[in-house]
């Protein structure tokens, strides 16, 4: 297969497979156990701990561990609940852990649930998203580190400067861009962090908050005090484990990571001019854009039929939501281990 779908899930990468092909059986045992198997288990989630916190430049005390994505989104969600909390900002482009956890939350509080404009290249319109928050001091805003579906990032700093000058709390769902790019959190003091591990090449099964150290959640299950409190069930320490691994392993190559989703980018440009088959892409610009994702708009005259093609041709891509983007669009992804032969194949099929 073709896999050119890294933004929905990036295979394992090698190091991960290699550590599950050594520890795959060993690692069972519970962590609150007191025989040595549940202390080697508590050893290993300590860990991948201290191994995500470096990454992150930050103190190990600011992290929590989560079955995915979804769960860590919706436990932060949750902070909107909070009285000093006076209203709800997002985007329409959030994945639907945020968008709808938040309009859940919007229809319990009975707080406003208001969408940051967009630019027309998809980024927040940062003059714009300002006047909302000033009208809204101490709001919850939750918006992505990267626009899902266009590549387009968002400026953190900015972002992050201006919600703490008016006393709003900021959540970055950075899934698809930690491991790489450079994610200093004692630089950009955003409130809340969460990602997945499937998104960065770690396996399935896990996922993560960050949370300064002056902020606590509340828990949505009930049960053993895992995770300092925040949550019960026993801990997934096969995928913890593989997700700290994956973001030490990717921050350690990763100027040449960023080096080789760059020459793909441009490679794929360079062969569809070349080919002249007829695209849009908002995605095609360089600055502020996330080069391991892409998205085209092709003139086709039956857009189905086209998707089927392509899956029939063992490639994997995806298709853009109705309303978001053009309804001719595909998304393209790719990871660090994407080889250059994969976009010739790409370019050829279309």
């Amino acid at each position: 297969m073709i896999y050119l779908d890294n933004a929905s899930a990036m295979p394992p990468i090698k190091a991960v497979k290699d550590f599950l092909k050594k520890n795959v059986t060993k690692l069972f045992a519970p962590t609150n156990a007191y025989y040595f198997e549940g202390v080697k288990s508590s050893a290993f989630l300590e860990e991948a701990r201290i191994m995500t916190a470096n990454y992150f430049n930050v103190s190990p005390a600011t992290i929590r561990f989560t079955s995915g994505v979804t769960e860590a989104n919706n436990l932060i969600a949750r902070y909107a609940l909070r009285d000093e909390c006076t209203a709800i900002v997002t985007s329409q482009f959030e994945p639907l852990s945020v968008l709808e956890s938040l309009k859940n939350i919007s229809q319990i509080s009975g707080k406003q649930l208001l969408y940051a404009p967009l630019a027309e290249d998809t980024g927040v319109d940062l003059k714009k998203f300002r006047d909302i928050i000033r009208k809204n001091k101490g709001a919850f805003v939750s918006l992505s580190h990267v626009n899902r579906l266009t590549g387009r990032l968002l400026q953190v700093s900015r972002i992050t400067e201006i919600c703490h000058k008016n006393n709003a709390v900021f959540h970055c769902d950075m899934s698809l861009t930690a491991g790489r790019l450079d994610l200093d959190l004692s630089r950009v003091p955003v409130d809340f962090v969460s990602l997945s591990s499937h998104n960065c090449g770690g396996i399935r099964g896990a996922g993560l908050i960050y949370s300064k150290r002056n902020i606590r959640l509340s828990p949505l299950f009930y049960g053993e005090n895992n995770e300092y409190g925040l949550r019960s069930g026993a801990e997934n320490i096969l995928a913890i484990y593989s997700m700290a691994l994956a973001l030490k392993d990717l921050k350690i190559n990763q100027k040449q990571n960023l080096e080789h989703s760059a020459e793909l980018k441009e490679y794929l440009f360079e062969l569809l001019k070349k080919s002249k088959i007829k695209y849009q892409s908002i995605s095609e610009q360089n600055q502020h854009f996330f080069n391991d994702i892409v998205n085209l708009t092709f003139q086709v005259p039956d857009f189905q039929t086209f998707l089927y093609k392509i899956d029939l041709s063992d490639i994997a891509v995806m298709p853009i939501n109705k309303g978001l983007l053009p309804y001719n669009s595909i998304r393209i992804s790719f990871s660090p281990e994407t080889p250059k032969i994969y976009v010739k194949k790409f370019v050829d099929t279309l």
